[in-house]
């Protein structure tokens, strides 16, 4: 999962910053560019180490950090609108409850802050009105309670199955166990009739081997 979206952010900052070049804003393309080429590594680091929780973070930084400066800069400050409301589902899905719950309330308010001041510094710009900003509380109270949602039905799932398997498993101990019980009474069985044979006190050996069979099929 991690690994498909920093492909995806790789290939999503290579054409932002390729079309930003070809608008004439360079700096947006030197930027977009570098982290492109950031996230390449990170994504390198990620599958040497496989420590997912810690790059999930780095990632998260780079897309907060970038769409606060795309916002703030007032270049394609609406198309990056969105990303607040996608990082909320990613605190969900790669952290635990209690620490996803925590890096929400300081995503929203990292980006109040961002908000706030940009009404201020910027205020005819649509992007800040108290409209658009009352429009963002409610798309991220909409979004943390989606991907609260979310987890639960993901953690009560992921049980259900670990309960299931745990269940399987048990059981199969149990067959294997059972199985094992059975070779050894007719390994015993054999044995006695071995003994049986040496000492002459068994019927001819066609007859010991057809019991013996029968035996087997009835266990």
């Amino acid at each position: 999962m991690l690994t498909g979206l920093y492909l995806s952010s790789i290939a999503l900052f290579s054409v932002l910053g390729i079309v930003s070049g070809w608008m004439g804003y360079t700096t947006i393309l030197w930027i977009k560019l570098g982290i492109a080429v950031l996230n390449t590594a990170l994504l390198y680091g990620y599958i040497r180490s496989g420590n997912t929780r810690l790059y999930a973070i780095f990632l998260i930084l780079i897309v907060e950090l970038d769409s606060a400066f795309v916002m703030l800069s007032q270049q394609f400050s609406n198309f990056v609108m969105i990303y607040p409301f996608f990082i909320i589902f990613g605190f969900f899905f790669f952290f635990k409850l209690r620490t996803a719950v925590w890096m929400t309330i300081a995503h929203l308010l990292y980006w109040l802050m961002i908000s706030a001041y940009g009404h201020y510094a910027f205020p005819e710009d649509p992007t800040f009105q108290v409209v658009s900003l009352a429009n963002i509380i409610v798309s991220s109270f909409i979004a943390t309670v989606f991907a609260y949602l979310y987890h639960i039905s993901t953690e009560i799932t992921y049980k259900a199955l670990e309960h299931a398997n745990r269940q399987k498993e048990i059981l199969l101990k149990e067959i294997h166990h059972r199985i094992k019980n059975n070779l050894n009474k007719i390994s015993s069985m054999i044995g006695l009739q071995m003994l049986s044979i040496e000492n002459g006190k068994a019927e001819d050996t066609n007859e010991v081997l057809r019991k013996s069979k029968l035996r087997i099929e009835a266990m």
